[in-house]
């Protein structure tokens, strides 16, 4: 099963395509541009220790977020449209291929069934590229609070000479 947005393409913030309302207000909203807007600006994973194993540190991501090459673009199919800010698929995949997924292209056959081109489209795993930023955000507040002491030291160091 899927949803399908079957009206013609807005491609806005003033439509949406599927809007989640309870009794009281919106709760998450899809805009037919692809926009997605929440109640509460979050979104989550199941995260629990309990579901998980084979728990270790996650290693550097200093070099694959200095490699990412974020680019501005419009799409294609919207040329006159806003500058979105992102990665190219296939340059984020020779940094870090486990960024990247595929999805098989359809189109409608003659008898109205879904059917696989050969195509594939590929994607970017952004909730991935943003914990490697978190780990490589870590890294670098380590490596300022290591200069910093550095720098401490250097000053103790002079200011002790020039008591000398």
């Amino acid at each position: 099963q899927y949803i399908f947005f079957s009206a013609t393409t807005p491609n806005n913030t003033s439509q949406y395509f599927l809007n989640c309302t309870d009794s009281t207000n919106t709760k998450a909203i899809i805009y037919s541009n692809g926009t997605f807007g929440s109640r509460t600006s979050t979104y989550g994973g199941i995260s629990d220790i309990k579901v998980k194993q084979d728990i270790v540190d996650a290693s550097s991501q200093w070099n694959d977020i200095k490699a990412l090459r974020f680019r501005k673009y419009r799409f294609k199919d919207d040329p006159t449209g806003p500058l979105q800010l992102g990665l190219i698929s296939q340059e984020a995949e020779l940094v870090s291929p486990g960024l990247v997924f595929e999805t098989p292209d359809t189109t409608t056959d003659e008898e109205g069934n879904r059917v696989e081109t050969g195509e594939v489209t590929k994607s970017v795993k952004y909730s991935i590229v943003y914990m490697k930023a978190v780990v490589a955000l870590q890294e670098a507040m380590s490596r300022i609070e290591e200069q910093q002491a550095i720098i401490e030291q250097l000053k103790a160091d002079v200011a002790a000479l020039k008591g000398a």
